[in-house]
């Protein structure tokens, strides 16, 4: 079974890099340097095997003034958003940090953001500094430009803690990156981190990576904040006590997400992030995805 699905998600690794890469050379094409991030990338990156690394879907990163033409180029391609026939209108992107996009017979989606994280944390890098922190990635016959070492460091970082870190894949992430870069610079990316008020979000992700023994962790992580090791200790016991549930309620993700900033400035930004609608998203379910009713008042639709 096992050898049936690593052999399967190979395959389907194989077709979706190539279309990454014709997807970055036609964005190329139109003045838009688009930077993919996350699942295909973290698979050839850190896994032995990139096949173990599941992904369902493309994440790309796209400079704000960048983001209607990229939008745009996907709909030509035949990918659709449910709340739009055509382009979406200009003011949408002014009031959201992301798009999803689906193709009906690719059954595939397709994630373009402005903001590397949709408003739930503030990273310490500027839009134009993210688009100079580049590495050459080797990805099939070519090399792609996706974001270097610290960039990466921090969003498996971010995402973990946006998704309580009770995903195996993103302590899996987090682990084989230790494992990957013993020589990186960690005091850096965490000092970075802790002047956005951020630093837990990668401390709580390292304690739960030595707890469970998934890798070396280094010292300056486990020894820079003794709140993060509580916050890894409570986190790991709901895994360990309830594995087949691991997400905390809604109050409970709440606290956690208060837990894991700093500053009662960070704290604040948090509450009013939550109030907003932050994507506009094929499945429009959840609270943070943009409603129709939303949409179109800002788009001044009737």
């Amino acid at each position: 079974l096992w050898r049936s699905a690593l052999i399967q998600h190979g395959a389907l690794n194989v077709r979706k890099r190539r279309q990454l890469l014709q997807m970055l050379s036609d964005l190329r094409t139109r003045g838009v340097q688009a930077r993919p991030f996350k699942g295909l990338v973290l698979a050839e990156m850190l896994y032995v095997e990139p096949a173990v690394r599941p992904t369902t879907d493309f994440d790309l990163y796209v400079p704000f003034e960048g983001a209607q033409e990229t939008v745009d180029y996907f709909i030509s391609c035949g990918y659709k958003s449910p709340y739009f026939d055509t382009s979406i209108p200009a003011p949408i992107f002014d009031n959201v940090y992301s798009v999803e996009l689906f193709h009906a017979v690719r059954k595939g989606y397709i994630d373009i953001h402005w903001d590397l994280t949709d408003g739930y944390a503030a990273l310490p890098f500027s839009s134009e500094e993210l688009m100079q922190r580049i590495l050459d990635l080797p990805f099939e016959e070519e090399n792609i430009f996706c974001f270097d070492d610290t960039v990466t460091a921090a969003l498996v970082a971010v995402h973990g803690a946006k998704n309580s870190w009770d995903q195996l894949v993103s302590l899996l992430d987090l682990a084989l990156f230790f494992r990957k870069r013993p020589n990186f610079d960690y005091a850096e990316l965490v000092e970075r981190l802790h002047r956005c008020g951020i630093s837990r979000m990668l401390l709580v992700g390292a304690h739960l990576v030595h707890q469970f023994d998934l890798a070396g962790v280094p010292d300056v992580l486990l020894n820079y904040d003794r709140r993060s090791a509580h916050i890894a200790r409570r986190i790991a016991r709901r895994l360990t006590d309830d594995p087949l549930r691991p997400s905390p309620k809604r109050w409970g993700k709440a606290a956690l997400n208060l837990a894991f900033r700093e500053s009662m400035r960070t704290k604040l930004s948090y509450i009013a992030f939550t109030v907003q609608p932050k994507k506009v998203d094929v499945a429009g379910s959840s609270m943070e995805k943009a409603s129709l009713t939303w949409l179109r008042r800002i788009a001044g639709m009737s």
